[in-house]
Protein backbone atom coordinates (compact mmCIF):
# COMPACT_ATOMS: atom_id res chain seq x y z
CA UNK A 1 0.00 0.00 0.00
CA UNK A 2 1.07 3.29 -0.90
CA UNK A 3 1.23 5.94 1.89
CA UNK A 4 1.59 9.56 1.65
CA UNK A 5 4.84 9.30 3.94
CA UNK A 6 6.56 6.86 1.26
CA UNK A 7 4.93 9.52 -1.78
CA UNK A 8 6.51 12.28 0.38
CA UNK A 9 10.11 10.54 1.06
CA UNK A 10 10.29 9.58 -2.51
CA UNK A 11 9.27 13.05 -3.82
CA UNK A 12 12.36 14.10 -1.67
CA UNK A 13 14.69 12.32 -3.12
CA UNK A 14 15.33 14.14 -6.34
CA UNK A 15 15.18 17.17 -4.77
CA UNK A 16 18.42 16.16 -2.51
CA UNK A 17 20.14 14.47 -5.34
CA UNK A 18 19.79 17.92 -7.20
CA UNK A 19 20.58 19.96 -4.35
CA UNK A 20 23.81 18.05 -4.43
CA UNK A 21 24.31 18.51 -8.08
CA UNK A 22 23.99 21.51 -7.80
CA UNK A 23 26.29 22.32 -4.54
CA UNK A 24 28.75 20.45 -6.44
CA UNK A 25 28.43 22.35 -9.32
CA UNK A 26 28.82 25.46 -7.57
CA UNK A 27 31.92 24.47 -5.68
CA UNK A 28 33.45 23.69 -8.60
CA UNK A 29 32.95 27.32 -10.72
CA UNK A 30 34.20 29.04 -7.53
CA UNK A 31 37.16 26.51 -7.82
CA UNK A 32 37.58 27.70 -11.54
CA UNK A 33 37.46 31.16 -10.60
CA UNK A 34 40.07 30.75 -7.66
CA UNK A 35 42.30 29.39 -10.06
CA UNK A 36 41.46 31.96 -13.15
CA UNK A 37 42.50 34.79 -10.40
CA UNK A 38 45.64 32.46 -9.48
CA UNK A 39 46.91 32.14 -13.21
CA UNK A 40 46.33 36.00 -13.95
CA UNK A 41 48.21 36.55 -10.69
CA UNK A 42 51.37 34.25 -11.96
CA UNK A 43 50.92 35.72 -15.21
CA UNK A 44 51.63 39.00 -13.94
CA UNK A 45 54.18 37.99 -11.75
CA UNK A 46 55.91 36.29 -14.97
CA UNK A 47 55.51 39.42 -17.15
CA UNK A 48 56.93 41.18 -14.29
CA UNK A 49 59.87 39.31 -14.25
CA UNK A 50 60.21 39.90 -18.09
CA UNK A 51 60.23 43.36 -18.19
CA UNK A 52 62.76 43.60 -15.47
CA UNK A 53 65.32 40.97 -17.78
CA UNK A 54 64.48 43.17 -20.59
CA UNK A 55 65.79 46.42 -18.71
CA UNK A 56 68.90 44.09 -17.20
CA UNK A 57 69.53 43.08 -20.99
CA UNK A 58 69.71 46.74 -21.99
CA UNK A 59 71.77 47.52 -18.88
CA UNK A 60 74.26 44.93 -19.54
CA UNK A 61 74.37 46.06 -22.81
CA UNK A 62 74.98 49.51 -21.87
CA UNK A 63 77.58 48.41 -19.45
CA UNK A 64 79.46 46.63 -22.15
CA UNK A 65 79.42 49.12 -24.33
CA UNK A 66 81.23 51.56 -21.17
CA UNK A 67 83.61 49.02 -20.74
CA UNK A 68 84.70 48.95 -24.49
CA UNK A 69 84.69 52.83 -24.67
CA UNK A 70 86.80 52.79 -21.25
CA UNK A 71 89.48 50.69 -22.44
CA UNK A 72 89.89 52.54 -25.55
CA UNK A 73 89.94 55.41 -23.66
CA UNK A 74 92.57 53.79 -21.58
CA UNK A 75 94.59 52.86 -25.07
CA UNK A 76 94.48 56.18 -26.33
CA UNK A 77 95.68 57.81 -22.65
CA UNK A 78 98.75 55.07 -22.33
CA UNK A 79 99.65 55.99 -25.95
CA UNK A 80 99.51 59.76 -24.85
CA UNK A 81 101.43 59.35 -21.97
CA UNK A 82 104.05 57.62 -23.51
CA UNK A 83 104.57 60.22 -26.49
CA UNK A 84 104.67 62.80 -23.36
CA UNK A 85 107.11 60.94 -21.34
CA UNK A 86 109.27 60.22 -24.82
CA UNK A 87 109.44 64.38 -25.61
CA UNK A 88 110.01 64.76 -22.11
CA UNK A 89 112.99 62.38 -22.22
CA UNK A 90 114.05 64.22 -25.14
CA UNK A 91 113.79 67.23 -23.78
CA UNK A 92 116.30 66.49 -20.89
CA UNK A 93 118.43 64.79 -22.77
CA UNK A 94 119.20 68.35 -24.46
CA UNK A 95 119.61 70.07 -21.28
CA UNK A 96 122.63 67.28 -20.33
CA UNK A 97 124.13 67.81 -23.79
CA UNK A 98 123.75 71.68 -23.81
CA UNK A 99 123.70 72.79 -20.47
CA UNK A 100 123.72 76.81 -21.57
CA UNK A 101 120.51 75.85 -23.55
CA UNK A 102 118.84 75.75 -20.15
CA UNK A 103 120.53 78.74 -18.83
CA UNK A 104 117.84 81.33 -19.39
CA UNK A 105 118.77 83.44 -17.14
CA UNK A 106 122.10 84.29 -19.44
CA UNK A 107 119.96 84.17 -22.09
CA UNK A 108 118.14 87.28 -21.33
CA UNK A 109 120.80 89.32 -19.64
CA UNK A 110 122.62 88.54 -23.05
CA UNK A 111 120.18 91.49 -24.84
CA UNK A 112 121.78 93.30 -27.15
CA UNK A 113 119.25 96.60 -26.12
CA UNK A 114 115.83 96.76 -24.43
CA UNK A 115 113.89 95.66 -27.16
CA UNK A 116 115.72 92.30 -27.54
CA UNK A 117 115.30 92.03 -23.83
CA UNK A 118 111.68 92.01 -24.18
CA UNK A 119 111.50 89.79 -26.70
CA UNK A 120 114.09 87.48 -25.15
CA UNK A 121 112.00 87.65 -21.83
CA UNK A 122 108.68 86.73 -23.87
CA UNK A 123 110.72 83.99 -25.15
CA UNK A 124 111.29 82.95 -22.06
CA UNK A 125 107.96 83.04 -20.64
CA UNK A 126 106.78 80.75 -23.74
CA UNK A 127 109.29 77.98 -23.47
CA UNK A 128 109.06 78.01 -19.44
CA UNK A 129 105.37 77.91 -20.09
CA UNK A 130 105.54 74.90 -22.76
CA UNK A 131 107.50 72.96 -20.79
CA UNK A 132 105.03 73.17 -17.85
CA UNK A 133 102.28 72.63 -19.88
CA UNK A 134 103.82 69.26 -20.83
CA UNK A 135 104.59 68.38 -17.30
CA UNK A 136 100.90 69.72 -16.07
CA UNK A 137 99.80 67.44 -19.15
CA UNK A 138 101.38 64.17 -18.59
CA UNK A 139 100.46 63.92 -14.97
CA UNK A 140 96.73 64.89 -16.04
CA UNK A 141 96.98 61.97 -18.19
CA UNK A 142 98.36 60.08 -15.56
CA UNK A 143 95.40 60.75 -13.02
CA UNK A 144 92.89 60.58 -16.18
CA UNK A 145 94.23 56.51 -16.53
CA UNK A 146 94.31 55.75 -13.09
CA UNK A 147 90.39 56.90 -13.00
CA UNK A 148 89.46 54.96 -15.66
CA UNK A 149 91.24 51.97 -14.29
CA UNK A 150 89.40 52.04 -11.44
CA UNK A 151 86.20 52.96 -13.87
CA UNK A 152 86.76 49.98 -15.66
CA UNK A 153 87.28 47.65 -12.97
CA UNK A 154 84.06 49.09 -11.27
CA UNK A 155 82.09 48.16 -14.47
CA UNK A 156 82.98 44.95 -14.49
CA UNK A 157 82.23 44.26 -11.37
CA UNK A 158 79.06 45.83 -12.02
CA UNK A 159 78.22 43.92 -15.15
CA UNK A 160 79.46 40.70 -13.26
CA UNK A 161 76.45 41.62 -10.78
CA UNK A 162 73.84 42.28 -13.07
CA UNK A 163 74.83 39.15 -15.66
CA UNK A 164 73.75 36.72 -12.05
CA UNK A 165 71.02 38.71 -11.58
CA UNK A 166 69.84 38.19 -14.85
CA UNK A 167 70.61 34.78 -14.58
CA UNK A 168 68.71 33.99 -11.62
CA UNK A 169 65.72 36.45 -13.11
CA UNK A 170 65.45 33.83 -15.73
CA UNK A 171 65.65 31.09 -13.57
CA UNK A 172 63.00 32.25 -11.83
CA UNK A 173 60.75 33.30 -14.81
CA UNK A 174 61.66 29.83 -16.15
CA UNK A 175 59.73 28.31 -12.61
CA UNK A 176 57.12 31.23 -12.82
CA UNK A 177 56.02 29.98 -17.12
CA UNK A 178 56.42 26.06 -15.36
CA UNK A 179 53.74 26.87 -12.80
CA UNK A 180 51.59 28.64 -15.29
CA UNK A 181 51.70 26.29 -17.85
CA UNK A 182 50.36 23.78 -15.28
CA UNK A 183 47.83 25.96 -13.93
CA UNK A 184 46.63 25.99 -17.16
CA UNK A 185 46.49 22.11 -17.44
CA UNK A 186 44.70 21.74 -14.26
CA UNK A 187 42.25 24.76 -15.12
CA UNK A 188 41.75 22.68 -18.76
CA UNK A 189 41.02 19.79 -16.78
CA UNK A 190 38.47 21.52 -14.38
CA UNK A 191 36.44 23.02 -17.43
CA UNK A 192 36.74 19.60 -19.02
CA UNK A 193 34.68 17.88 -16.06
CA UNK A 194 32.23 20.71 -15.57
CA UNK A 195 31.38 20.73 -19.23
CA UNK A 196 31.23 17.28 -18.61
CA UNK A 197 29.27 17.27 -15.82
CA UNK A 198 26.60 20.18 -17.24
CA UNK A 199 26.03 18.01 -20.24
CA UNK A 200 24.95 14.97 -18.12
CA UNK A 201 22.73 17.44 -16.34
CA UNK A 202 21.42 18.60 -19.47
CA UNK A 203 20.74 15.24 -20.79
CA UNK A 204 19.02 13.90 -17.51
CA UNK A 205 16.45 17.18 -17.71
CA UNK A 206 16.16 16.09 -21.31
CA UNK A 207 14.95 12.51 -20.55
CA UNK A 208 12.91 13.94 -18.22
CA UNK A 209 11.51 16.48 -19.92
CA UNK A 210 10.50 13.37 -22.39
CA UNK A 211 8.89 11.25 -20.21
CA UNK A 212 6.69 14.04 -18.41
CA UNK A 213 5.44 14.74 -22.98
CA UNK A 214 5.08 11.17 -22.82
CA UNK A 215 2.76 10.53 -19.99
CA UNK A 216 1.03 13.55 -21.01
CA UNK A 217 0.33 12.17 -24.37
CA UNK A 218 -0.63 8.79 -22.68
CA UNK A 219 -3.25 10.17 -20.47
CA UNK A 220 -4.53 12.75 -23.77
CA UNK A 221 -4.91 9.15 -25.54
CA UNK A 222 -6.44 7.35 -22.42
CA UNK A 223 -9.46 10.11 -21.82
CA UNK A 224 -10.22 10.07 -25.48
CA UNK A 225 -10.58 6.11 -25.51
CA UNK A 226 -12.90 6.68 -22.67
CA UNK A 227 -15.16 8.98 -24.51
CA UNK A 228 -15.82 6.99 -27.26
CA UNK A 229 -16.50 4.05 -25.40
CA UNK A 230 -19.17 5.67 -23.33
CA UNK A 231 -20.43 7.59 -26.25
CA UNK A 232 -20.76 3.91 -28.19
CA UNK A 233 -24.35 2.37 -27.84
CA UNK A 234 -24.35 -1.03 -26.59
CA UNK A 235 -26.41 -3.07 -28.72
CA UNK A 236 -26.44 -6.65 -26.58
CA UNK A 237 -26.20 -6.27 -22.91
CA UNK A 238 -24.18 -9.16 -22.86
CA UNK A 239 -21.56 -8.24 -25.15
CA UNK A 240 -18.78 -7.08 -23.18
CA UNK A 241 -17.22 -3.54 -23.96
CA UNK A 242 -14.02 -3.95 -25.72
CA UNK A 243 -11.08 -2.71 -23.16
CA UNK A 244 -9.34 0.61 -23.68
CA UNK A 245 -6.53 0.48 -25.82
CA UNK A 246 -3.89 -0.18 -23.60
CA UNK A 247 -1.18 2.67 -22.33
CA UNK A 248 2.17 2.57 -23.81
CA UNK A 249 4.78 0.30 -21.97
CA UNK A 250 6.08 2.61 -19.82
CA UNK A 251 8.90 0.01 -19.45
CA UNK A 252 9.76 0.81 -23.20
CA UNK A 253 12.82 2.20 -22.85
CA UNK A 254 13.69 6.09 -23.15
CA UNK A 255 15.13 7.16 -26.76
CA UNK A 256 18.85 7.01 -25.99
CA UNK A 257 20.71 10.46 -25.68
CA UNK A 258 23.22 11.74 -28.23
CA UNK A 259 26.65 11.22 -26.08
CA UNK A 260 28.34 14.94 -26.89
CA UNK A 261 31.98 14.84 -26.72
CA UNK A 262 33.56 17.74 -25.35
CA UNK A 263 36.31 19.38 -27.41
CA UNK A 264 39.44 19.51 -24.98
CA UNK A 265 42.22 22.41 -26.29
CA UNK A 266 44.90 20.59 -24.44
CA UNK A 267 48.23 22.10 -23.63
CA UNK A 268 51.54 23.15 -25.89
CA UNK A 269 53.79 20.35 -27.09
CA UNK A 270 56.15 22.63 -29.31
CA UNK A 271 57.80 24.76 -26.53
CA UNK A 272 60.94 26.58 -27.36
CA UNK A 273 60.02 26.79 -30.78
CA UNK A 274 60.88 30.23 -31.79
CA UNK A 275 58.72 32.16 -34.78
CA UNK A 276 58.75 35.55 -36.60
CA UNK A 277 55.03 36.67 -37.11
CA UNK A 278 52.92 39.37 -38.22
CA UNK A 279 51.07 41.08 -35.11
CA UNK A 280 48.00 43.11 -35.32
CA UNK A 281 46.01 43.98 -31.49
CA UNK A 282 42.04 43.72 -31.00
CA UNK A 283 40.01 44.50 -27.40
CA UNK A 284 37.44 43.07 -26.22
CA UNK A 285 36.07 46.59 -25.41
CA UNK A 286 35.77 46.68 -29.30
CA UNK A 287 31.92 46.69 -30.79
CA UNK A 288 30.19 43.46 -31.05
CA UNK A 289 33.02 40.95 -28.95
CA UNK A 290 32.91 39.16 -26.41
CA UNK A 291 35.41 39.19 -22.85
CA UNK A 292 35.75 35.33 -23.09
CA UNK A 293 37.94 33.47 -25.49
CA UNK A 294 38.00 30.13 -27.70
CA UNK A 295 39.01 28.35 -24.89
CA UNK A 296 36.46 30.52 -22.21
CA UNK A 297 39.32 32.75 -20.70
CA UNK A 298 37.62 35.53 -19.74
CA UNK A 299 39.77 38.42 -20.84
CA UNK A 300 38.75 41.04 -17.79
CA UNK A 301 40.31 39.02 -15.31
CA UNK A 302 43.17 37.30 -17.99
CA UNK A 303 43.49 39.97 -20.41
CA UNK A 304 47.43 38.72 -21.60
CA UNK A 305 46.09 36.76 -24.12
CA UNK A 306 46.87 36.14 -27.83
CA UNK A 307 44.85 34.74 -30.78
CA UNK A 308 46.53 32.05 -32.75
CA UNK A 309 46.14 29.50 -35.88
CA UNK A 310 46.11 26.09 -33.80
CA UNK A 311 47.84 24.01 -37.16
CA UNK A 312 50.53 26.83 -36.06
CA UNK A 313 50.45 27.58 -32.44
CA UNK A 314 48.45 25.31 -29.72
CA UNK A 315 46.03 26.65 -28.26
CA UNK A 316 46.77 27.34 -23.94
CA UNK A 317 50.17 27.43 -25.21
CA UNK A 318 52.65 29.67 -22.97
CA UNK A 319 54.51 32.13 -25.15
CA UNK A 320 56.87 35.05 -25.00
CA UNK A 321 56.07 38.04 -27.65
CA UNK A 322 58.88 40.46 -28.49
CA UNK A 323 57.68 44.00 -27.00
CA UNK A 324 54.18 42.19 -25.81
CA UNK A 325 55.76 39.85 -23.17
CA UNK A 326 53.93 36.53 -21.81
CA UNK A 327 50.75 35.80 -22.61
CA UNK A 328 48.41 32.29 -23.31
CA UNK A 329 47.36 31.42 -26.64
CA UNK A 330 43.71 31.15 -25.58
CA UNK A 331 42.03 32.58 -28.79
CA UNK A 332 41.16 32.02 -32.12
CA UNK A 333 39.74 34.14 -35.39
CA UNK A 334 38.61 33.84 -38.91
CA UNK A 335 42.01 36.40 -39.80
CA UNK A 336 43.99 34.75 -37.67
CA UNK A 337 45.60 32.05 -40.53
CA UNK A 338 48.78 31.02 -40.60
CA UNK A 339 51.69 33.30 -38.82
CA UNK A 340 50.01 36.10 -37.64
CA UNK A 341 48.44 36.89 -34.23
CA UNK A 342 45.95 39.24 -32.77
CA UNK A 343 47.52 40.49 -29.30
CA UNK A 344 45.15 41.45 -26.95
CA UNK A 345 44.93 44.79 -25.11
CA UNK A 346 41.93 46.12 -22.57
CA UNK A 347 41.72 49.51 -24.35
CA UNK A 348 40.99 50.17 -28.43
CA UNK A 349 43.28 52.75 -27.87
CA UNK A 350 46.33 50.57 -27.13
CA UNK A 351 45.19 48.19 -30.05
CA UNK A 352 45.82 51.44 -32.27
CA UNK A 353 49.27 52.50 -30.63
CA UNK A 354 50.35 48.39 -31.38
CA UNK A 355 49.04 48.46 -34.75
CA UNK A 356 51.04 46.07 -37.23
CA UNK A 357 54.18 44.71 -36.54
CA UNK A 358 56.79 42.06 -36.86
CA UNK A 359 57.18 39.92 -33.97
CA UNK A 360 59.35 37.17 -32.26
CA UNK A 361 57.33 34.51 -30.95
CA UNK A 362 58.96 32.23 -28.38
CA UNK A 363 56.50 28.96 -27.58
CA UNK A 364 57.69 28.02 -23.54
Amino acid sequence: MVTMASVLMLSAVPFQVFAADSGKEADAKKESAQISSSIDKTLQQANEKYREIESLKKDVSDTQNKISETQKSIKDTEASIKKRTDAMAGRMKDIQVNESSFNLVDAVMSADNLSDFISRVHAVNVIQGAERTKVETLAADKDKLEKLQSDLSTNQQTLANKEETLSQEKSNLDEDVAGLKQQLKDNQKLLDTLSKDRIAKEAIEQKEKADKEKAAKQKEEAQKQTAKQEAAKISDSNTQSSSPASQSDNSQPAAEQPIVSVPSSGTSSGGGRTLSMQSTAYSYSEAGLTPFTATGLDLRKNPNAIAVDPSIIPLNSIVEVSGYGLAIAADTGGAIKGNIIDVHFPTVDQCYAWGRRQVTVTIK
